[in-house]
């Protein structure tokens, strides 16, 4: 743990982090740029994008540790559980490596990483993406809370029900209770409460939403509205083969980043550029035999 901790305490990056609503935020950004705490002194992260240290480390203390307390170097080694998702844009799948301690592990495709019992911390990775959510599930009454990035640029943050729907994860229910989350213990990392010996963790799921594939069409909210509120099946079926002609020299989910992507719900993305969030869902409609979804903020 000492090496890990002597290797990233002193990273430093310029980064703006733009909250998806700022009341919500319940991760602070403290000491420096691209160190984020909990606000209840529970979570430490700290981002790191110089040549030969890019990547997230993230430590859960069972013991409160103020802000201003807080020294990577000095984190109690009792008590604690961290580990390193490194990252490589160059490389198929961007989180590329897992490091707790002196241990490493390769990462393929996607995990669900706990940092403390009862998965009360989690590190969400989506390498389709790629995206990576730190979740809290905190005690009580109080909503849970998320720090998410693309890459290693932070994007969003969130609480509560929005934290919920931030969280990486595209896996249906149905697929997320088979693939169990991994555990980082203090002796090591676990599955299923077997100490896990393989160089390789993870698992790559293909996407199959319906409104994702390239047969389908996608229109905005606002042409839908053009369209339904034009009269006669003509001039409708005129006007969105004219959006849609639009939409092939822009399409309108560029520039977005996927968040969510169970085959039962509604697409969740996230327009990287503006911070806001849409969902993308298949329409039933009377002028198009066409397969057509529609792409809308969610207030």
């Amino acid at each position: 743990m000492i090496k890990t901790l002597t290797r990233w305490c002193a990273l430093t990056a310029t980064i703006c982090c733009v909250a998806v609503r700022s009341s919500y935020a319940q991760f602070l950004q403290t000491m420096s740029s691209g160190v984020y705490q909990s606000a209840d002194g529970h979570v430490k992260v700290i981002v790191g994008n110089n040549d030969g240290a890019q990547g997230i480390f993230v430590a859960f203390a069972r013991d409160e540790i103020t802000p201003q307390e807080f020294n990577a170097e000095k984190l109690p080694i009792d008590g604690t559980t961290h580990a390193f998702i490194s990252f490589d844009a160059t490389q198929e799948h961007g989180y590329n490596n897992l490091t707790i301690g002196d241990k490493s592990f390769k990462i393929v495709g996607n995990l669900t990483l706990h940092l403390s019992e009862g998965g009360g911390v989690s590190v969400n990775i989506d390498n389709t993406a790629p995206y990576l959510t730190i979740t809290q599930r905190a005690q009580g009454k109080a909503p849970e809370t998320l720090l998410g990035f693309y890459g290693t640029t932070p994007v969003v943050q969130g609480s509560g029900a929005l934290a919920t729907i931030l969280t990486a994860n595209q896996l249906s229910p149905e697929v997320s209770k088979v693939m169990k989350p991994y555990e980082v213990r203090s002796d090591g990392l676990f599955l299923n409460s077997k100490k896990v010996e393989s160089p390789t963790i993870g698992l790559f799921i293909q996407r199959e939403h319906e409104c994702l594939k390239p047969t389908t069409a996608v229109l905005t909210l606002s042409q839908l509205k053009q369209i339904q509120a034009t009269k006669g099946e003509g001039p409708q079926a005129k006007l969105l083969e004219q959006s849609l002609r639009d939409n092939q020299k822009r399409p309108p989910t560029q520039g977005f980043l996927v968040l969510r992507a169970d085959s039962n719900s509604p697409v969740i993305m996230l327009n990287i550029t503006e911070k806001n969030v849409f969902d993308l869902r298949i329409i039933k409609n009377s002028f198009s035999a066409k397969k057509i979804c529609v792409l809308s903020p969610i207030s």
